[in-house]
């Protein structure tokens, strides 16, 4: 997770999905643009898919 400021962040996720072995399926990247609320918890505001 990257700071963008002092309550932004943006954050890349590698996703994998695994069939019933655990063998990956599929595998793809995603930034989520995040944002802190004055009650704490991270929100997700966007997102962006990454191309092959």
């Amino acid at each position: 997770m990257t700071a963008i400021g002092t309550r932004s962040a943006l954050a890349t996720v590698t996703w994998d999905l695994l069939d019933g072995e655990g063998k990956a399926l599929k595998s793809w990247r995603e930034s989520y643009n995040l944002h802190r609320t004055d009650a704490g918890p991270w929100r997700i505001f966007a997102s962006a898919d990454h191309a092959d």
